[in-house]
């Protein structure tokens, strides 16, 4: 497999504060792969480091599959990024913001007017940046980091502040880029319901330190099923439970135990439990949600570093 970022005990500490510690990254080309974390975590300062913003304290960083401390302009060449707000002249417009972005990073005017198209704003092109709603802006900040078709595309919280349609938006487009420009997209985000239905892959950092990295259905099997029972005599059940030394945990009306069973087994179970007198009115099977193994794996979900 080839990775687009790898990354070997990275860190980086800021007056004796570890913000990142011993970091091993490997992020497969043409994945989206979504850069999870608490506020707080690391990932910003992770991100800096990639791009060469600032120096690690320790540790290697290859992009596509150059050094980046060795092979600087070999290593960035083929990145395209949005760090953060993305700066925009607002008494520009959107074809002049690109013009200029292509000139100064010496590439043919075309590409810029390119990346317009790509991102559905050739219509309005010729109007001023300070007429744009902030989903134009993000695809116009993402236009200028896609000029040159980057092999790689770094995006710092690319749907922050939008509104749902917005956020639809840039989903989309994001989503499309592996297959349209032949891209890694490697972004970061509090959304985790967003990065459910983005990303293809995901790594989890907490307090600087890497948790989880894998395909995104990893993460979700790293954690049961759960059976989830309506009932109006929830403590007989739990008590039931008890007995067969299965754990249950009681939410009002509603008892949850940690196993998977198929259609004939949850008939059989239920059958049993009206026979025991305990009368169930509703019952289906849970998969835990990204937000709760997000919590589960980084304690209350609170970071200390930067």
């Amino acid at each position: 497999m080839s990775f687009a970022i790898q990354t070997h005990n990275l860190r980086r500490t800021f007056k004796g504060v570890t913000a990142v510690d011993r970091l091993d990254l490997a992020v497969p080309e043409g994945s989206v792969f979504g850069f999870l974390g608490p506020n707080g975590a690391g990932k910003t300062t992770s991100i800096r480091m990639l791009l060469g913003l600032i120096a690690p304290d320790a540790g290697d960083i290859h992009l596509n599959g150059h050094d980046l401390s060795r092979s600087r302009s070999e290593a960035l060449s083929g990145v395209g990024a949005i760090v953060e707000s993305p700066a925009l002249y607002p008494n520009l417009t959107g074809r002049e913001i690109l013009t200029l972005a292509a000139r100064l990073s010496g590439r043919p005017v075309k590409q810029g007017l390119d990346a317009l198209e790509h991102v559905s704003l050739v219509g309005a092109m010729d109007r001023k940046v300070s007429g744009y709603s902030l989903g134009m802006r993000q695809r116009l900040a993402l236009a200028r980091a896609m000029m040159g078709s980057p092999r790689l595309l770094i995006l710092d919280e690319p749907t922050n502040g939008l509104d749902p349609a917005g956020i639809a938006d840039m989903r989309a487009l994001i989503c499309s880029l592996p297959k349209t420009l032949g891209a890694t997209v490697f972004l970061s985000s509090h959304l985790l319901s967003e990065i459910e239905l983005m990303a293809t892959h995901c790594a989890l950092l907490d307090q600087g330190r890497l948790v989880f990295q894998d395909r995104l259905e990893k993460l979700s099997d790293a954690a049961p099923a759960r059976l989830v029972i309506e009932t109006d005599a929830p403590d007989a059940l739990a008590q039931h439970f008890a007995r067969q030394d299965i754990p249950a945990e009681r939410e009002q009306d509603l008892v949850r135990i940690p196993l998977s069973l198929s259609a004939q087994e949850r008939q059989d179970l239920v059958r049993a439990l009206v026979q025991e007198g305990i009368g169930v009115s509703g019952l289906h099977q849970e998969k835990p949600t990204l937000e709760s193994l997000f919590l589960g794996l980084t304690g209350d979900g609170r970071g200390a570093n930067t």
